[in-house]
């Protein structure tokens, strides 16, 4: 229940409107299983992107605002963070259009997933091998006995099956 910032990459973009939606692993897949029909149904990026706007469109929004990134007309990528105002813990879809509207007529439309929790964890390999501790994330105290679930998204496509993921206990 704390704002935080999450890094914005943009070009040439001044205004931009911001909706955080509760997501569930079945409206993601529902979502990757869209973004994933250019792969094995050949459709067009444009009408893929119109069916995921619309889909995000169609989600649940628990809080919405507004921020002017600043304005450089250089035709050049930036990176600025902005501030997520605080949400309660879970898993959120965090999308980011040009109008409020969010619609696809001549403008833009990004989303990125998060997580808000009380946890934070820090990640340790050594050669084949990975350790992974948990901790409060106000504190930076480890915590003990803890389970848990990781999943990992591979960022390579294998044809007919989209992008994959692996969970491990």
């Amino acid at each position: 229940n704390e704002a935080f910032r999450v890094l914005v990459n943009y070009t040439n973009h001044h205004n931009t409107y911001w909706r955080a939606i509760p997501i569930t692993e079945t409206e993601e897949n529902k979502l990757n299983a869209i973004l994933n029909q250019r792969h094995s149904r050949g459709k067009s990026m444009a009408v893929i992107n119109t069916e995921a706007a619309a889909y995000i469109k169609s989600l649940r929004t628990v809080e919405t605002w507004n921020t002017n990134l600043p304005l450089t007309n250089d035709y050049q990528m930036h990176t600025t963070e902005v501030i997520v105002p605080a949400l309660p813990v879970g898993k959120y879809l965090i999308a980011a259009a040009s109008n409020e509207s969010f619609n696809l007529d001549n403008e833009v439309v990004g989303y990125g997933f998060t997580q808000v929790t009380n946890l934070s964890f820090i990640k340790n390999a050594t050669g084949n091998t990975v350790h992974y501790s948990v901790l409060n994330r106000k504190s930076g105290l480890p915590l003990a006995g803890v389970s848990y679930t990781l999943t990992l998204s591979y960022s390579y496509y294998e044809k007919n099956k989209g992008y994959r993921k692996k969970t491990i206990e």
